[in-house]
């Protein structure tokens, strides 16, 4: 065999083994590593204590859900949208502000996954309802190459206990 033919099938053999050990590495990943990009919303909905299904943000909400390989996330979420009379979203009437931040969710800090429970935890910094600020926001989740679906913890509430679900697709 010459030189040329015996370099050709070394580097052939070595681009083999290459590719195989990134396909191994690859199927490996952890759970966390698979979470990481940017997810778009495709439905969300509360299922209350009766199973009743409820929209909690209206018709057609839209969002988004980065998470990043550092373990940090941001979350937004936006229903339907109110026009501020004003133009000015620092004088916005009550309604207005009301329809607003009753019609949105966002927030962010950092994640950790636990595999083995196969459970999503969002360790909120700051949140558009301040009263998740510092808290843990726990989920259920199903992770498919495309595809993320998020069950929350119970949500207590003084109008009934809730869980909340959300599917995510992943942005290509």
């Amino acid at each position: 065999m010459d030189r040329r033919c015996a370099l050709g099938a070394s580097i052939t053999t070595l681009l083999s083994l290459g590719l195989a050990t990134t396909h191994t590495f690859s199927q490996q990943s952890s759970l966390k590593e698979k979470l990481v990009g940017t997810w778009i919303l495709v439905s969300i909905y509360d299922e209350d204590d009766g199973g009743d299904d409820i929209d909690p943000l209206g018709a057609n909400p839209q969002g988004q859900l980065v998470f990043d390989a550092n373990g940090h996330f941001s979350f937004q979420i936006f229903g339907a949208a109110v026009r501020f009379a004003s133009n000015d979203r620092k004088l916005g009437t009550a309604l207005e502000n009301g329809i607003a931040l009753q019609g949105s969710l966002a927030y962010f800090g950092t994640y950790s996954v636990d595999s083995a429970k196969l459970e999503l935890a969002l360790h909120v910094k700051r949140c558009l309802f301040p009263n998740w600020n510092g808290a843990d926001r726990k989920a259920s989740l199903t992770l498919s190459d495309s595809t993320l679906d998020l069950t929350s913890a119970v949500e207590p509430s003084l109008s009934g206990s809730y869980y909340s679900h959300s599917v995510w697709k992943r942005v290509e």
